[in-house]
C-alpha cells in the first residue's frame, strides 16, 4: 500500500498503478486505474489531482483508462491510453487538452481491422517539438505546435510496423522500439532498423 488507504477505495479493493513518474523537486505523480494522484509531502499520503481541479465526467474517463504518461518540465503531463487521443494536462494552470489522431481512425478504417479500436499504448518524448507515440495500428510522431499526427510506421516499402508495445530511449543510438516486427531502433533522423 503506497498511501495508507488513499489509493485503496474500500478495505481489500486495489487500484492499478499504470505509470510513475518523479518532478525535479521530488514531488511524485501516479497514473492509476481511478485517475491521477500526487505524492502530498504535508500529509505523506498520495491525494487525487481529480479534486484540484474538478475535471469533467468526460475529462475523468482517460484517466480511468490510461496506459502511459510522460511529465515535461514539471508542469505538463502528456498521457495516452484507450482510443486514438493524447491529452495534456497542465498542472499549473489546471487546464486540459484532448488531441484526437485523424491520420489513425482513417488507417483503422482502411485495414478493416478486427482490433475493438485504437489505443496508444506508450510515448517518448523525441524532442522539444515532437512526441513520439506507439499504438495497436503503428508508430507515429506529433506535433507539439501544430497539434498534427504523422505515421512513421513503414520500415521500407514492403514492410512496416502493426504494432507498437514500447518505446524506450537509449541516449546514444535513438529510440528502442519494441514492436510486432520486433526490435526496431529509429536514429535521430527518424529512420527505422530492424534488430
Amino acid at each position: 500500500q503506497l498511501n495508507k488507504g488513499e489509493l485503496n477505495p474500500s478495505p481489500g479493493e486495489w487500484v492499478s498503478v499504470r505509470k510513475f513518474v518523479e518532478t525535479s523537486k521530488g514531488a511524485c505523480i501516479a497514473l492509476t486505474t481511478q485517475g491521477l494522484y500526487k505524492f502530498s509531502n504535508s500529509t505523506g499520503n498520495f491525494i487525487p489531482i481529480k479534486n484540484v481541479y474538478s475535471p469533467t465526467q468526460n475529462q475523468l474517463k482517460y484517466m480511468y483508462s490510461s496506459f502511459d504518461m510522460i511529465l515535461e518540465s514539471d508542469s505538463t503531463l502528456w498521457i495516452v491510453g484507450i482510443g486514438p487521443h493524447l491529452y495534456k494536462t497542465d498542472l499549473n494552470t489546471n487546464s486540459f487538452r484532448k488531441f484526437t489522431c485523424n491520420t489513425c481512425r482513417e488507417k483503422f478504417i482502411k485495414l478493416n481491422s478486427y482490433n475493438k479500436g485504437v489505443d496508444f499504448q506508450t510515448l517518448q518524448l523525441l524532442s522539444e517539438d515532437l512526441l513520439l507515440l506507439g499504438n495497436n495500428l503503428g508508430l507515429y510522431t506529433f506535433n507539439k505546435k501544430t497539434g498534427v499526427f504523422k505515421d512513421h510506421s513503414k520500415i521500407n516499402p514492403f514492410l512496416q510496423i502493426q504494432t507498437v508495445h514500447d518505446i524506450i530511449k537509449d541516449k546514444k543510438e535513438g529510440f528502442w522500439i519494441a514492436s510486432d516486427k520486433g526490435l526496431i531502433l529509429l536514429d535521430n533522423m527518424l529512420t527505422l532498423k530492424i534488430y
